[in-house]
This record gives C-alpha cells, structure tokens and sequence, in this order.
C-alpha cells in the first residue's frame, strides 16, 4: 500500500491491484479528509459497510459481498495468508 495525499495504491506481489482517490472517497465513504489522517496498520477479514457496494454493485445476500464470499464466511473458509508486512516511510 502506497499513501500520499491524493490516493492510496494497492499492489499485491509489486502488481498494482486498487486504487482509491481522494474523489473516490468523497464519493463513496467518509470525507475526502481521510487520506489526511494518522493511519494504522491493521490485517483481518472485516468485510461489509457502504464501500464495498458502492464500488461492485452487489447487494445481495449482503450488501457488498458476493454469495460465494457469504458462503466461505459461514463455513469458516474465509482465509488470509500474511508472508509479510513492511512498512517504510518515503
């Protein structure tokens, strides 16, 4: 993840993989001020809120989440693997 003052970049394995902008966030979630806060480093499976529908257009069986996500939840499929984490100021 890549934070500056006007977006914050996503990259899985050094391949660019989301991208939020500051009219993004204006858009769709909190103020666009959020990309001018203290941030903390968090890694877990919350999923759910206004954004992630705002942005697939899946509203069913819950907002933002598709059925099979739903489906891995409840049958405690739902993983996440961390190699690793780095975290360096530019």
């Amino acid at each position: 993840m890549i934070w500056s003052v006007e977006s914050i970049d996503f990259a899985v394995d050094g391949i660019p993989s989301y991208r939020v902008t500051r009219d993004d966030i204006a858009r769709y979630g909190p103020p666009a001020a959020a990309l001018d806060s203290l941030k903390f480093l968090v890694l877990n499976l919350a999923l759910g809120g206004q954004y992630p529908a705002a942005v697939n257009n899946v509203r069913l069986p819950y907002r933002g989440l598709p059925d099979a996500t739903v489906t891995a939840i409840q049958n405690d499929r739902a993983k996440m693997f961390v190699d690793w984490v780095r975290v360096t100021r530019r």
